[in-house]
């Protein structure tokens, strides 16, 4: 059976639309390119903090971190991944 792959076929009784197939692909593509880039973007985010946090004197380097970790506690609330105190 010799099938063309950029045409319309059945497959097992599916009907296989190959436009449809390739733009789906290219999407999850697209999508995993968008999603490493952002945790690259994050990455270099925290590389960021290191450097700034290595120019500040240390009794503002532990006033920095300690208000760091509780911006990075409440964004973890807001975002669910840990429940608030009550």
């Amino acid at each position: 059976m010799n099938m063309d792959i950029h045409t319309n076929y059945l497959i097992k009784n599916v009907y296989i639309d190959y436009e449809c197939y390739r733009q789906s692909l290219f999407n999850v593509q697209q999508h995993h390119i968008e999603q490493n880039k952002n945790i690259l973007d994050m990455r270099k985010a925290i590389k960021d903090f290191c450097d700034a946090s290595r120019k500040l004197s240390p009794d503002y380097r532990d006033q920095a971190m300690r208000e760091c970790i509780q911006e990075l506690m409440l964004q973890a609330i807001k975002d669910g991944y840990i429940s608030p105190r009550e």
